[in-house]
């Protein structure tokens, strides 16, 4: 794929990868490729018990995705369903840093009283 080759030599920083979203449809019908933010989708959850096969309950999470009306083509999903190839840089440090050196000035005596 010609978008891979192009971005191998990239150099991504350490803990990033990229993530290439393709839509379901004919190549003709491709609008071109985005360099875009990561998107988090919205559904109407439904959690369905079932059983396991000791016979212990779980339940499922299921349900549709929202329907979002208002598109943002800087979105992965958005642009996507609007019939573009995305390109997202994601790093996978979950870590909220600045949150965390916020938490680290406080005492552990503040969240015990």
């Amino acid at each position: 794929m010609k978008i891979v080759e192009k971005y191998k030599d990239f150099g991504l920083p350490v803990n990033t990868m990229l993530s290439l979203n393709v839509p379901s449809i004919h190549r003709d019908e491709i609008k071109g490729v985005k360099i875009v933010k990561l998107g988090d989708s919205a559904y109407e959850n439904v959690f369905v018990p079932r059983e396991n096969m000791q016979g212990r309950t779980y339940y499922w999470l299921g349900g549709s995705p929202t329907n979002n009306e208002n598109k943002d083509l800087d979105i992965d999903l958005d642009a996507v369903s609007e019939g573009w190839i995305t390109l997202t840089p994601l790093h996978y440090d979950l870590v909220n840093h600045v949150v965390l050196k916020k938490l680290k000035k406080l005492s552990l005596d503040d969240f015990l009283n």
